[in-house]
């Protein structure tokens, strides 16, 4: 069966929740504290699949374009952050970076921070019990039959980390799921973060978060860029209220996603 993208909701999706005790997204728009968003960007549920499914670095970028995709968070667990400071040494290759071993040709060489030189003071916000319900879909139908095959299996190619290495994560495979498109004029409850781009919002008494996160990616001759970005509206625990569907909204089961 041919997996197609119509109005923002694909015709199937897999279905999985990825969480962790503390996780660091670090926002592109901060530059001294290394603040985190509190919903895990488009942009890094790319790369926990690919660290399932086993891709190169760069790859994947395509499968997961605006075009060729669909994808859904729902924000599971803890939106609480905390602020650490913590000691670090550089790892710049160039100047702070000491070896040992061989040379490098016919014999192993190691590559080591500098013990001696002086750490680096810096701080960082967490996020606290983060866990997220993803829905995904994409029309490269090799990576996604390659993707679900892990995901039965139970299985990983790479450590999957919840924005930093030392913050590994667990995945549930909730199986495959069939969307059902959802047209209403009427107020419609998501479940799902809300791409917020002309949604009209309900307003709540429940907290009601704003983030604009990076969405998609591209590769080019000096690495990866980022090329669009995505407003996500959403609550720590409950749905948020529309004045109608959007585009990409669907039924699954008894939850209603909004796709992107």
């Amino acid at each position: 069966m041919t997996l197609s993208i119509t109005n923002g909701v694909p015709t199937r999706c897999l279905s999985f929740t990825v969480s962790s005790s503390l996780g660091h997204f670090r926002r592109v728009d901060r530059t001294a504290t290394k603040q985190t968003y509190r919903i895990i960007p488009r942009t890094t549920v790319a790369g926990i699949t690919a660290a399932i499914a086993g891709w190169d670095r760069d790859s994947y970028y395509d499968a997961f374009s605006s075009e060729n995709s669909a994808i859904s968070i729902e924000v599971t667990g803890g939106v609480r952050t905390l602020t650490q400071s913590r000691h670090e040494l550089s790892t710049d290759p160039d100047s702070d970076m000491g070896g040992g071993g061989g040379t490098g040709r016919k014999t192993l060489r190691a590559k080591f921070p500098d013990g001696e030189r002086p750490r680096q003071l810096r701080s960082y916000e967490f996020v606290v019990d983060p866990a997220y319900r993803i829905e995904l879909a994409t029309t490269d139908t090799s990576r996604y039959k390659e993707l679900k095959q892990k995901l039965e299996a139970g299985l990983s190619y790479y450590p999957v980390s919840m924005g930093k290495s030392e913050y590994l994560a667990s995945i549930e495979y909730h199986d495959e799921k069939t969307p059902e498109p959802v047209l209403s004029e009427e107020a419609v409850d998501i479940e799902s973060a809300v791409p917020s781009g002309g949604a009209n919002v309900v307003p709540s008494s429940e907290k009601i978060y704003r983030e604009r996160v990076p969405g998609y990616l591209t590769a080019d001759s000096e690495g990866r860029q980022t090329t669009g970005f995505i407003d996500y509206t959403f609550t720590a625990t409950d749905s948020v209220t529309l004045q109608s569907s959007v585009k990409g909204c669907a039924r699954i089961a008894d939850r209603t996603v909004v796709f992107c």
